[in-house]
């Protein structure tokens, strides 16, 4: 609830280039389409693998926001320009900022090094702002230990609001076999997929493909869903997403979330 509001208001008063740290590939969409669309704010460059061009605008100072994964720093090419300390970056942010106590030490190493890669590119009186609706005391507690690698002080200050999220529900339902499993979950989707409503499903799974029956494998697992369908259905709301997706595929089918309704992935 207006969360980006805190860095792209900040960025505006201190006229300095600002550097956002996003978790996700949609995330990062999301935010440069509103940055644009709704600020009006054209000087942006989302960097990742299907936006090269960004790196050159990012490069050559024309960037007011950059956004970009925690893997960036570990790309030699971004590296090299952070290294040639020409850029006027005043403000780094860190967006889902749980991701660095709760993805840090098990899930995605980028998060586990990220306040050392912060405090070897850029200078401790470089803004710091980590951004999270999400996150718990201890959380807290990890994320000032964090920003203390880099800035080597504490935090100034922390805003807390009530954790309690009305809105979410956690709903869990027993499957005996992996058959039960597949059944339970089409019936969740019926609705959604015969145009009864028109809700928003996404299936995380562990793997991208799987070659059991009723398996988990989110290719599979899309497949055998269109193969469920009725004919008259429209099986293009249901679509699949990895990470090892070639950089054309990604951009497509982050570009289609907004419209579409079912999918799995192993990761967004």
């Amino acid at each position: 609830a207006g969360k980006s509001l805190c860095y792209q208001i900040t960025t505006l008063l201190i006229g300095k280039m600002t550097i956002v740290i996003s978790p996700l590939q949609i995330l990062m969409v999301d935010q440069y389409a509103n940055i644009k669309s709704k600020l009006g704010i054209t000087n942006l460059a989302l960097i990742n693998s299907a936006n090269r061009e960004s790196l050159q605008i990012f490069e050559q100072a024309k960037s007011m926001i950059t956004i970009i994964s925690p893997e960036r720093f570990f790309s030699s090419k971004f590296i090299s320009i952070l290294s040639k300390k020409n850029l006027n970056i005043g403000f780094i942010v860190i967006d889902e900022a749980h991701c660095l106590s709760e993805w840090g030490h098990d899930f995605r190493t980028s998060y586990l090094c990220l306040s050392h890669n912060l405090a070897r590119y850029f200078t401790r009186d470089t803004r710091l702002m980590a951004l999270t609706g999400t996150a718990s005391y201890r959380v807290f507690e990890d994320i000032d230990c964090e920003f203390y690698n880099f800035k080597k002080k504490s935090t100034k200050a922390i805003f807390a609001d009530n954790m309690k999220r009305d809105n979410l529900i956690i709903d869990i339902k027993k499957a005996n076999s992996l058959e039960q499993q597949y059944n339970l979950l089409l019936n969740e989707l019926t609705p959604t997929i015969k145009g009864i409503d028109d809700n928003k499903t996404i299936i995380f799974t562990k793997t991208k493909n799987n070659s059991k029956q009723y398996d988990s494998g989110s290719h599979n697992l899309a497949q055998n869903i269109k193969n469920d369908c009725d004919e008259n259905i429209d099986i293009s709301i249901i679509n699949t997403f990895s990470s090892d997706d070639n950089a054309e595929s990604k951009n497509e089918i982050l570009n289609k979330i907004k419209k579409g309704n079912v999918y799995c992935t192993t990761n967004i």
